[in-house]
């Protein structure tokens, strides 16, 4: 075992640095979203919209236990990955994951809590009605999809339902990671990144986007949609050019697919630089 690292920045044992008092009410540590900072500095809002405290220590992820919120050191780069629909976001996702990216789906996670019996769930039919049940008991996810995405105060109402239990799961991922792996790259898909605020707990964020008319045929092509009904679902989201304001790294997908990997390849080179660089301050 090596000598004491408890000095040392970046690093703080788990049973040294159990300062619930020390944020306040403000932080709010119950939430995930409060007890994860990023490398950038950026501090998660606390209760009331109020700013967190900074914590005594540099760049924790804290995890509650039963007896007090403990610091799980910072080991691996935070990467948010966003786009809207249609705009080849699997395909660069599917790319970071064969060059070894730890890849966390915000979209698979909030199926599980779509899932009957769910917390979510009964929310959802509670709000939306049983008319959206297949016989099997399963939300007909492109019944409730119609109706939202023609109408922006039922998106907004289906998002409140269901995203604030998926940024917390996505969270608790992202933390036992910290925990199983040394070093490495962490990357969150999320469509809703941008829209939501998540992308201010990351370190870096990628947005993919592609020709408008491609993305209207694979919406197409991918849903069984009209054109009419792609342009619609497309309309519902935020515009690509606003995403792009908060990107580090674009990725196009208009082109061929070996044009897509190279883009890939070359950020997940520079994203391990990053990482690296980052380890290198401890």
């Amino acid at each position: 075992m090596e000598g004491d690292k408890s000095r040392t920045p970046g690093y703080q044992r788990a049973h040294e640095i159990c300062f619930p008092r020390r944020y306040g009410a403000a932080a709010n540590l119950s939430r995930p979203e409060c007890r994860l900072w990023n490398n950038s500095g950026a501090r998660p809002l606390g209760a009331h919209g109020k700013k967190a405290s900074a914590p005594p220590y540099p760049n924790p992820i804290l995890r509650s236990t039963a007896s007090a919120e403990c610091a799980i050191i910072r080991r691996m780069l935070h990467v948010g990955l966003t786009g809207n629909i249609g705009s080849g976001k699997s395909t660069a996702v599917l790319i970071f994951a064969e060059l070894g990216a730890h890849v966390i789906d915000a979209d698979a996670v909030a199926h599980e809590f779509l899932a009957p019996g769910s917390e979510v769930y009964e929310n959802v039919i509670g709000a939306f009605g049983e008319a959206y049940l297949r016989p099997d008991g399963t939300i007909d996810r492109r019944k409730l999809g119609e109706v939202v995405f023609a109408s922006p105060e039922k998106l907004r109402l289906l998002n409140s339902l269901i995203h604030p239990a998926v940024r917390t799961a996505v969270l608790g991922r992202i933390v036992e990671l910290e925990q199983s792996v040394r070093n490495g790259i962490v990357i969150v898909d999320a469509a809703l990144m941008v829209e939501s605020g998540f992308y201010k707990l990351f370190d870096k964020i990628v947005v993919v986007s592609c020709d408008p008319a491609l993305q209207v045929t694979r919406v197409m092509s991918r849903d069984g949609l009209t054109a009419e009904e792609a342009r619609a679902r497309i309309a519902a989201q935020m515009p690509v050019a606003e995403k792009l304001k908060v990107a580090q790294y674009t990725i196009e997908t208009s082109g061929t697919l070996r044009q897509t990997r190279e883009q890939t390849e070359a950020i997940y080179k520079d994203l391990l630089t990053q990482e690296y660089r980052m380890r290198s301050q401890e």
